[in-house]
């Protein structure tokens, strides 16, 4: 569907074929080998979004550890014990002219 995707993902052609592109800091374009009213929705789940280059190029494998990882979503990783737990903290967002949100943690072990 994403131009390229099979080609670059088993090595048979380099990353930037890929139809995927940063036009700037806050736009990604997509291009699809072909039309699909559906491609909306898919782009909505996880494996669809941007990941901070800069960081994954600094600390490798390990740019998922909570010191190192950047997130864009409502809650920060603020703990892993892999295996064993993970500790989330809602991140504190302030809108102009409306409530702070108050932070929490999610614990799952």
């Amino acid at each position: 569907m994403i131009k390229n995707a099979e080609a670059v993902h088993h090595n048979k052609m380099e990353a930037s074929s890929l139809g995927v592109r940063a036009i700037d800091d806050h736009t990604v374009e997509f291009t699809l080998t072909h039309a699909a009213a559906y491609f909306p929705a898919m782009v909505s789940l996880r494996a669809y979004r941007p990941l901070p280059r800069h960081t994954i190029d600094k600390y490798g494998h390990k740019w998922t550890d909570p010191e190192n990882i950047q997130t864009n979503g409502s809650y920060l990783l603020t703990e892993w014990d892999k295996g064993s737990k993970i500790v989330l903290t809602t991140r504190k967002l302030t809108f102009p002219k409306c409530v702070t949100i108050l932070s929490q943690k999610i614990q799952s072990v």
